[in-house]
């Protein structure tokens, strides 16, 4: 069952994660960088493999694609992208700060919808429904049967996100419908798969990315944070954390424990482009 509040909190961390992102690198990316042809995995090369992942994703738009829904928009660079490339599109995402940027990058280029995509009715239907990186916040039974909804006939999904890998135990790092299950509900709703391309490869080292960042500076300033507040209120900080015992142990090990990374995600992950075209 899909549950507003989980949405709330990852929005959250996209909107912590633009302001990073825009203080540290002058980008509004948000996606996974796409890491290959030699480019050193650091920190300041991140929006060059975010350009390069943008590149690989419209590479793979169908010759003839003309309208585009974009899910999920983020703050609106792949859409102002599409615009660029001739594309009539429109975006939908729930109302967050998020949208508000993409509202003011793209202006009245684009109509922009606030809604949940499960939610959405739009008034026309499109050459393409697009989703980077947002397939996997759409509950399963919806996101795939409510796209091809709105597809003109012969029409495409293109998907470019991580799944989870069949047989796998649960994984330290959350997110992903199964792949087996998506591939079941794709030939049941005879969606034809006309491209599947395995880049977990060159996506799995944002993890190493992301631990590094927390290892030198999230892990630091969490403790200088909780040093600061046992010198201040240590009685309180002790109540604080011994009714939150299970929920704070949870998030260190969630971030501070050096799980989240390259060789974890690629254990249990996979990430895909696909393209599927809608049947008849």
């Amino acid at each position: 069952m899909y549950v507003q509040k989980d949405f709330r909190s990852r929005d959250i961390g996209l909107e912590t994660g633009l302001l990073l992102a825009r203080y540290l690198l002058d980008t509004e990316n948000l996606h996974y960088g796409y890491w290959a042809n030699g480019l050193e995995l650091k920190f300041q090369n991140l929006p060059a493999a975010q350009e390069k992942y943008t590149e690989f994703l419209l590479s793979h738009i169908p010759a003839g694609v003309k309208s585009v829904l974009d899910v999920g928009c983020g703050a609106g660079v792949t859409a102002e992208k599409l615009l660029e490339r001739g594309c009539e599109v429109e975006c939908v995402a729930p109302q967050t700060a998020l949208l508000d940027c993409a509202r003011q990058r793209l202006g009245d280029r684009a109509k922009v919808h606030a809604a949940r995509f499960q939610d959405f009715e739009p008034t026309r239907k499109f050459d393409l429904v697009l989703f980077s990186e947002s397939f996997q916040y759409v509950p399963f039974e919806q996101a795939l049967p409510h796209a091809l909804r709105f597809l003109q006939d012969g029409g495409h999904v293109l998907i470019c996100d991580f799944f989870k890998i069949q047989g796998k135990k649960k994984s330290p790092i959350g997110g992903g419908h199964k792949l087996h299950e998506f591939m079941k509900q794709a030939a049941k709703l005879n969606a034809a798969i006309v491209t599947d391309i395995d880049i977990t490869a060159q996506t799995a080292p944002n993890l190493d990315l992301v631990d590094d960042f927390l290892t030198r500076v999230g892990k630091p300033g969490y403790e200088m944070l909780m040093e600061h507040a046992m010198a201040t209120y240590p009685k309180l900080t002790r109540v604080v954390r011994w009714w939150n015992k299970e929920k704070i142990e949870k998030v260190e090990h969630k971030y501070f424990s050096g799980i989240r990374n390259a060789q974890t995600f690629s254990e249990y992950k996979t990430y895909r482009l696909l393209l599927l075209r809608k049947g008849a």
